[in-house]
Order: C-alpha cells, then sequence, then structure tokens
C-alpha cells in the first residue's frame, strides 16, 4: 500500500494553486509570451512532482506483509521523533500539560530509541508522551499498514474483559479452559492486574489529570490496548478468582478478532457507526435523556429534539431529569450549549474570550442565555 504524507501532499497542491493564480494576475503584461511561460513553469512543476514522489516525500509504498518485523535505524525514529516533538510542542494548545516535563519525556525517549526497532516498540516508547500532553483529543495511533498486517499476524487476549473500579473481570464463559463471566483476573504472565491498569492509564489519553475517560476506554477496548502496550504474546497464563472466592490458574491462547483490531481514534466512532446519537424517554415521575455524542443525526435536528423534549417535560411537570453521556466523546460545542441552555435560569459563560481568533469569528466565545425551555 502507498503511505500517503498528506501535509506535504496539501502544500504543494497550494503552492501550485497560488502560482497559477499569480500568473493569472500578471499575465497580461505578458500577453506575447504567456503560452511559452505557462509550458515551462508547468514543465518544471510536473518534473518537480515527479522527483518528490520518488524520494518519498509525497509519501512510500509499505509492504503490509513485513510491516510488523520491519526494523528502524536511530537517524529514522530520531527524525520522527523530531516531527512529533515539533508537532506538539509548536501546536498543540497544551492547556492541561506541563511543558518542562514534556521536554524531559523527549529527552528520554531519544536516549531510549534504538537501533532497529519496530514500529510497535517504537509507538510503546512515545505514546505516553503524547498522553501527558492530558488532551483527550490528542492520539496517537499505529499505522494504516501495521493495523492491515495484523488481520493476518495479531493474536490477541482471547477473552472480553473490562475494567470496573480497580478490578478486571472476564466478560465471557469460555468452556475450553472453564473460564466463567464474572470471574476476576490477579494476573496475566506474571503481571498483576494493578500494573497491567497502570500501564494501560498511562497510554490512555484523557482530558486534563481525570482517569475517567482512560478508564472508560480501557473498560470498553482492553483487549486492544493490552495488545499494544503490555503483551502481545503468544500465550497468556492467568491467575483468576471465582465469585466464591477460589483462585485457579489457566492457559489461554492468543487468538484473532476483527473488533480487537483498531486504533486509539476509531475507537472513539466504533460505538456512533449506525446513528442514534441521542434519543428520550418519559416514564411516569421521571425522564430520561440520552446523548451518546455530540454529533447531528439526519433528519432528526438537535435543537429541535431538545425543543419538544423539554416542552413535554413541562407540560407533564415532570420534576426529575437523568442525563445520560456516559462514553460521550464531546464533539459540537454548539450542540453541548444548546443543551446546557435548557439547564440555566440565568446567562453565562461557556468559553471565555482566550480563544482563537477563528473560534472567536464563530462565535464560541458568546454567552449562553437560557432557553424558553428550561428544567
Amino acid at each position: 500500500m502507498f503511505s500517503i504524507n498528506i501535509s506535504n501532499i496539501i502544500l504543494v497542491v497550494a503552492i501550485y494553486i497560488i502560482s497559477i493564480i499569480a500568473y493569472l494576475i500578471i499575465k497580461k503584461k505578458f500577453i506575447n509570451i504567456k503560452k511559452k511561460i505557462f509550458i515551462i513553469y508547468s514543465s518544471i512543476f510536473l518534473v518537480g512532482v515527479i522527483v518528490f514522489f520518488g524520494t518519498g516525500v509525497f509519501g512510500r509504498f509499505v509492504d503490509i506483509n513485513s510491516i510488523n518485523t520491519k526494523q528502524y535505524s536511530t537517524k529514522d525514529l530520531t527524525e520522527d521523533l523530531k516531527q512529533l516533538e515539533k508537532s506538539i510542542m509548536k501546536e498543540n494548545p497544551l492547556y492541561f500539560a506541563d511543558k518542562k516535563n514534556l521536554q524531559v519525556l523527549f529527552k528520554g525517549a531519544y536516549e531510549k530509541i534504538d537501533d532497529g526497532m519496530t514500529e510497535l516498540e517504537f509507538y510503546r516508547l512515545i505514546n505516553p508522551i503524547v498522553v501527558d500532553i492530558h488532551c483527550g483529543h490528542t492520539n496517537l495511533s499505529i499505522s494504516q499498514a501495521l493495523q492491515m498486517n495484523r488481520k493476518e499476524n495479531a493474536k490477541f487476549f482471547p477473552l472480553d474483559v473490562t475494567l470496573i473500579n480497580n478490578q478486571l473481570y472476564i466478560l465471557e464463559n469460555d468452556e475450553t479452559s472453564g473460564v466463567s463471566a464474572g470471574d476476576e483476573i490477579l494476573s496475566i504472565n506474571k503481571k498483576s492486574s494493578d500494573e497491567i491498569i497502570n500501564i494501560l492509564i498511562k497510554n490512555t489519553s484523557g482530558d486534563g489529570k481525570n482517569e475517567a475517560k482512560p478508564r472508560y476506554i480501557i473498560s470498553k477496548f482492553f483487549n486492544n490496548k493490552f495488545y499494544d502496550f503490555v503483551d502481545d504474546s503468544n500465550s497468556f497464563k492467568v491467575q483468576l478468582i471465582k465469585k466464591d472466592g477460589t483462585t485457579y490458574s489457566v492457559n489461554l491462547n492468543a487468538s484473532y478478532r476483527e473488533k480487537y483490531n483498531t486504533s486509539a481514534w476509531e475507537l472513539h466512532s466504533l460505538e456512533f457507526k449506525g446513528g442514534d446519537y441521542y434519543n428520550s424517554v418519559i416514564y411516569d415521575d421521571y425522564a430520561l435523556l440520552n446523548i451518546r455524542v455530540f454529533f447531528k443525526e439526519k433528519g432528526n435536528d438537535f435543537n429541535s429534539f431538545l425543543d419538544d423534549f423539554f416542552s413535554k417535560l413541562q407540560k407533564q411537570n415532570i420534576d426529575k431529569l437523568v442525563i445520560d453521556l456516559r462514553g460521550n466523546y464531546g464533539g459540537n460545542p454548539d450542540m453541548a450549549k444548546a443543551l446546557l441552555s435548557h439547564l440555566i435560569t440565568k446567562k453565562m459563560d461557556y468559553f471565555n474570550s482566550d480563544l482563537p481568533f477563528l473560534y472567536k469569528l464563530m462565535g464560541y466565545q458568546k454567552p449562553i442565555l437560557p432557553a424558553a425551555t428550561n428544567f
């Protein structure tokens, strides 16, 4: 497959468009030679594009079959890390981050780069730096090529696992090994559940120092995260404890499951691909408003949906409301503001005035006014 460097392609296309516009502006002054100028320029540009393509500026062809074992030089990995450092330190807002600590982490990562590292080894080295930004919108994913390779080569921990409080639990029965749904995992390949959870939290992006989002992601996608950051072995010796307190050990063979093969960004949208982003139910003495993500549904205007829902609450004198936002990763801030307008009784600020110009232009700093049908 061809791995595209989209930023360089956009840059070259932008340069070409700008140059064409400039040519159109000045061509009247050179009317007698404009055709020759255009042909010469286009030829030079075409040759440049071919050279760029050949040298990998626009991307490179990747062998999917061997990408999981491909080894990279210290020089290449250092250049990649420099690019990551530049992107984070100069382009990311770093609102919740400690910049000095990030610099220390980058320095340590440079020192730990080894010649011949694979993509997964490098991913495990640098991902904790990205997580330390403490921004849920900043994630580092494996390459598309590696994800495609895993369809043939990856074997994950074979049973569904979830995280509840600070314990790991099996979610399905396995007749072969005798493991039952609800059994608690004490250790996997001699790593205690506490060790495993700590490693996963350090490798899962969230907002601020709050662990709620990382823990939610781990509870939903343990097997994917465990493979990436803890153990990609072919077999697992697992110590467990049954509901009656009996402890036992089993050996489980790793296996491939399509649902485990995903990337950091895809985890945010897997549960929402089918739509049904928001719905509501009114019971006898309370109401439930479920907003799975702040995305707009086709044919179901969000503002009208809220107006209708809160109007019914007023008419039916419902004074108890449950708003279920579990697993909601955010989305359109205008939708969040619309919901909040139904929950306040006086004007309030949402974003402060210290915003990038584009966001100010879009009106994000404007205060929220209470809706007519407020709760």
